[in-house]
């Protein structure tokens, strides 16, 4: 696997990430009337995994009179699973194709 060729892997999986996420929030804020619907941002848990960790355990960029009111309800999920973890979709088929051709080089030089 050549570097463009995942790249172009990475392109398809992040914009494919990105409309997942928007469809998703878009069914959460627009056509659930459900209370607890929030809660179904665990999902993406398992989706973005390292990345999600983000969201569960720290990364509090502000003051913490309001941040467990505006930036847990409202900001952190499209932030995290919406922008980093498009980002994150992307660079996974970038480094695997890295790693794979470092691999076949170094098996290449060594016969």
């Amino acid at each position: 696997m050549n570097f463009t060729t995942s790249k172009f892997i990475g392109v398809l999986l992040s914009k494919g990430h990105l409309v997942l996420c928007v469809v998703f929030s878009v069914k959460i804020n627009i056509g659930s009337q459900d209370a607890m619907s929030g809660i179904l941002w665990d999902i993406w848990r398992t989706i973005d995994f390292p990345v999600s960790l983000l969201a569960y355990y720290g990364f509090i960029p502000a003051p913490l009179e309001w941040s467990f009111t505006i930036l847990v309800k409202f900001i952190y999920p499209y932030f995290i699973h919406g922008v980093i973890g498009t980002i994150w979709w992307f660079f996974i088929p970038v480094i695997i194709g890295y790693v794979f051709n470092k691999l076949l080089g170094l098996r290449s030089t060594s016969t």
